[in-house]
Protein backbone atom coordinates (compact mmCIF):
# COMPACT_ATOMS: atom_id res chain seq x y z
CA UNK A 1 0.00 0.00 0.00
CA UNK A 2 0.82 3.50 0.18
CA UNK A 3 1.09 5.84 2.99
CA UNK A 4 1.19 9.86 3.18
CA UNK A 5 4.54 11.52 4.04
CA UNK A 6 4.52 14.38 6.84
CA UNK A 7 7.10 15.94 4.11
CA UNK A 8 7.26 16.82 0.66
CA UNK A 9 9.30 14.88 -1.77
CA UNK A 10 12.55 15.87 -2.47
CA UNK A 11 13.47 16.57 -6.32
CA UNK A 12 16.89 14.17 -6.01
CA UNK A 13 14.60 11.72 -4.18
CA UNK A 14 12.12 12.01 -7.32
CA UNK A 15 14.79 12.12 -10.00
CA UNK A 16 15.85 8.73 -8.33
CA UNK A 17 13.09 7.15 -8.44
CA UNK A 18 11.96 7.90 -11.71
CA UNK A 19 15.25 6.86 -13.51
CA UNK A 20 15.38 3.79 -11.16
CA UNK A 21 11.91 2.58 -11.47
CA UNK A 22 10.31 3.86 -14.83
CA UNK A 23 10.96 1.80 -17.29
CA UNK A 24 13.18 3.00 -20.94
CA UNK A 25 13.39 6.28 -18.46
CA UNK A 26 17.46 5.67 -18.35
CA UNK A 27 17.55 4.60 -21.57
CA UNK A 28 15.84 8.08 -22.81
CA UNK A 29 18.27 10.09 -20.79
CA UNK A 30 20.96 7.84 -22.19
CA UNK A 31 19.82 8.68 -25.95
CA UNK A 32 19.96 12.53 -24.95
CA UNK A 33 23.70 12.44 -23.90
CA UNK A 34 24.19 10.24 -26.81
CA UNK A 35 22.80 13.01 -29.17
CA UNK A 36 24.64 15.61 -27.40
CA UNK A 37 27.69 14.31 -27.11
CA UNK A 38 27.71 13.46 -30.66
CA UNK A 39 27.09 17.23 -31.68
CA UNK A 40 23.59 16.24 -33.11
CA UNK A 41 21.39 18.79 -31.09
CA UNK A 42 18.47 18.05 -29.21
CA UNK A 43 16.14 15.35 -30.17
CA UNK A 44 12.40 15.47 -30.22
CA UNK A 45 10.18 12.78 -28.83
CA UNK A 46 10.45 11.05 -32.38
CA UNK A 47 14.12 10.45 -32.22
CA UNK A 48 14.54 9.77 -28.76
CA UNK A 49 11.75 6.78 -29.26
CA UNK A 50 13.40 5.97 -32.60
CA UNK A 51 16.80 5.38 -30.44
CA UNK A 52 14.87 3.25 -27.75
CA UNK A 53 12.22 1.33 -29.78
CA UNK A 54 14.37 -1.55 -29.47
CA UNK A 55 14.20 -1.71 -25.92
CA UNK A 56 10.41 -1.17 -25.32
CA UNK A 57 9.43 -5.22 -23.83
CA UNK A 58 8.36 -7.54 -26.75
CA UNK A 59 5.24 -8.00 -24.54
CA UNK A 60 4.11 -4.12 -25.46
CA UNK A 61 4.18 -5.20 -29.16
CA UNK A 62 2.02 -8.74 -28.28
CA UNK A 63 -0.40 -6.44 -26.06
CA UNK A 64 -1.15 -4.16 -28.59
CA UNK A 65 0.09 -4.98 -31.45
CA UNK A 66 -1.39 -2.75 -33.46
CA UNK A 67 -0.79 0.09 -31.28
CA UNK A 68 1.92 -0.21 -29.18
CA UNK A 69 4.86 2.24 -31.21
CA UNK A 70 2.18 5.18 -31.23
CA UNK A 71 1.54 4.51 -26.88
CA UNK A 72 5.32 4.23 -26.53
CA UNK A 73 5.98 6.87 -28.94
CA UNK A 74 3.47 9.05 -26.41
CA UNK A 75 5.30 7.62 -23.69
CA UNK A 76 8.77 9.04 -24.49
CA UNK A 77 7.15 11.97 -24.96
CA UNK A 78 5.79 12.08 -21.71
CA UNK A 79 9.49 10.84 -20.14
CA UNK A 80 10.94 13.91 -21.84
CA UNK A 81 8.28 16.21 -20.07
CA UNK A 82 8.94 14.82 -16.61
CA UNK A 83 12.98 15.07 -17.51
CA UNK A 84 12.13 18.97 -17.96
CA UNK A 85 9.93 18.83 -14.81
CA UNK A 86 12.92 17.24 -12.51
CA UNK A 87 15.35 19.40 -14.63
CA UNK A 88 17.10 16.23 -15.71
CA UNK A 89 16.48 17.89 -19.44
CA UNK A 90 15.83 21.31 -21.01
CA UNK A 91 13.42 22.00 -23.88
CA UNK A 92 15.15 23.52 -26.85
CA UNK A 93 12.20 24.91 -29.02
CA UNK A 94 14.56 28.00 -29.75
CA UNK A 95 17.41 25.84 -32.03
CA UNK A 96 17.48 26.29 -35.74
CA UNK A 97 17.39 22.25 -36.09
CA UNK A 98 13.94 21.65 -34.14
CA UNK A 99 10.78 22.65 -35.85
CA UNK A 100 8.19 24.87 -33.70
CA UNK A 101 5.64 22.17 -33.35
CA UNK A 102 8.28 19.67 -31.85
CA UNK A 103 10.33 20.77 -29.05
CA UNK A 104 13.39 19.19 -28.91
CA UNK A 105 15.44 17.97 -25.17
CA UNK A 106 18.86 18.67 -24.45
CA UNK A 107 19.90 16.90 -21.18
CA UNK A 108 21.20 19.05 -18.29
CA UNK A 109 24.17 18.85 -16.33
CA UNK A 110 22.03 17.34 -13.25
CA UNK A 111 20.64 14.91 -15.78
CA UNK A 112 24.17 13.77 -16.91
CA UNK A 113 25.09 13.40 -13.13
CA UNK A 114 21.95 11.67 -12.25
CA UNK A 115 22.56 9.08 -15.28
CA UNK A 116 25.79 8.19 -14.13
CA UNK A 117 24.48 7.66 -10.40
CA UNK A 118 22.14 4.98 -11.96
CA UNK A 119 24.48 3.36 -13.84
CA UNK A 120 27.23 2.77 -10.66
Amino acid sequence: GFKRLPADPEPGHLRDALLRRVSLAPETLRALVAAADAGEGPLDADAAFERVRDAVPTYEEYKNPNAWEEIWRDRTADLLEWFVLLDLAERAAGDAEVADDAPGYRPTERGRVALAATES
